[in-house]
């Protein structure tokens, strides 16, 4: 079965793990269901219920390491998968849900088993086998080690830059392997960097081995190159071992690459719209007025908050415009869900709008502050697929053109100032 965006969809994108032989498992339980919306505290107490009946359940028990790897609980997740695993008599069932774990990167071992077992056709063992790859070469320094250099101090800001057309867009000059510096976007959803083929040669980036990747910022399914940055600067950060993509005929346009706020997952992110600035500090206790809880699917921070009185997971797009989109059709990832008062923010560059496409204002809650924003319509559907959970929202950084936020990706948390 060839790698497609349909089979990808059909089988892993939707939620439900490939089995070693290409087949699928079968249709997701109550606590499942609610993990993919978002309710993980309902999602736990569902798993304990069947659990207390069945302590052997191992989809209840993975619905729990879910919830511990969403909330930053690292240890634990990785302590419970290695139980699962002992006290399961089928593995490959259990290993499946490695590709959209976090923490794979710090199992080798378990990396390895799975791309031994599992199709290796699935996207799920693309992702794998890149995440092997890049981890083989970064050695025991590990993937994106953080340093600073000697002149930064905490307070030290780099100037985004700001496009006339996106007023959102952040750029950072960023130098790779020493070489002349590229600007780069800075993109909450993206893994390590994305690089033309040209600018990956100009910097000295070497190709590890060839694949597809399928990230949640990113429209469809790329086919390139992996290859692995042993230094990259930006804003006096100095970061080690930064996974790169490379396909060719990315919408790069303004830019000569994506960088993604996972890159800077050891150092805390400070964002200032309103002046505008980005600065890179170490992580340390945070004194903003809201601090919140951010959830995350793999790489991707997510936020709790409410659209027109309803609860959702919003995703923080950071190169997204505050454009907001009511979806028609309703999105429809999983059975039986109610997707009617849904709205979601986009650019218009990424949003593939109906043509009777219409402004409405919606009120919009998160980290305790309530605002009207301007919506339209548009699906969330791959979105919600990629990240494996259910988003009623794609928040644009001039959302928060009054806030300071500070994304510390080491604790999980997010600061508005």
């Amino acid at each position: 079965m060839p790698v497609t965006r349909r089979t990808f969809f059909a089988t892993i994108g939707a939620g439900i793990p490939l089995l070693a032989d290409g087949g699928v498992q079968k249709p997701s339980t109550s606590h499942e269901t609610a993990f993919r919306n978002g309710n993980f505290q309902l999602a736990v107490s569902l798993a304990e219920a069947v659990l207390a009946k069945d302590p052997g359940d191992v989809r209840a028990r993975l619905t729990k390491l879910r919830v511990y790897d969403a909330h930053f609980r690292t240890d634990m997740a990785q302590t419970e998968l290695r139980d699962i695993l002992s006290k399961s008599s089928n593995r490959p069932v259990v290993l499946a849900a490695l590709p959209e774990l976090s923490f794979a990167e710090n199992m080798p071992d378990l990396m390895d088993e799975y791309l031994r077992s599992s199709p290796a056709d699935s996207l799920g063992a693309e992702r794998i086998r890149a995440l092997r790859l890049w981890t083989k070469r970064a050695g025991a320094d590990g993937l994106c080690r953080a340093m600073f250099s000697k002149q930064l101090s905490t307070d030290k800001a780099f100037l985004l830059r700001y496009s006339p057309d996106n007023p959102g867009l952040i750029g950072l000059r960023t130098t790779i392997n020493g070489h002349q510096p590229l600007t780069l976007l800075l993109n909450s959803s993206a893994f390590g960097l994305w690089l033309p083929p040209t600018k990956a040669r100009a910097v000295r980036v070497e190709t590890l081995g060839e694949g597809w990747i399928s990230e949640p910022g990113i429209t469809g399914v790329a086919k390139g190159a992996y290859g692995l940055a042993e230094h990259v600067e930006t804003g006096g950060a100095v970061i080690r071992n930064v996974p790169v993509f490379t396909a060719p005929g990315r919408p790069f346009d303004l830019f000569d690459g994506i960088i993604g706020t996972s890159a800077f997952r050891y150092i805390n992110v400070e964002l200032h719209p309103s002046e505008p600035k980005v600065a890179f500090t170490q992580p340390k206790p945070q004194s903003q007025q809201r601090i919140v809880q951010c959830v995350r699917s793999r790489h991707v921070p997510l936020l709790h908050g409410h659209i027109e009185g309803r609860p959702t997971l919003i995703l923080i797009q950071l190169q997204a415009e505050i454009s907001v989109a009511q979806r028609t059709p309703p999105l429809q990832v999983y059975p039986n869900e109610s997707n009617d008062t849904y709205l979601e923010w986009l650019t218009g560059a990424t949003c593939k709008a109906d043509s009777d496409t219409f402004a409405s204002i919606a009120k919009f809650e998160i980290a305790g502050d309530a605002r009207k924003i301007l919506t339209r319509r548009c699906d969330l559907s791959e979105t919600s697929a990629k990240l494996g959970l259910t988003i009623g929202g794609v928040a644009g950084l001039n959302a928060f053109q009054n806030d300071g936020i500070i994304l510390d990706q080491t604790r999980g948390l997010v600061g508005f100032e």
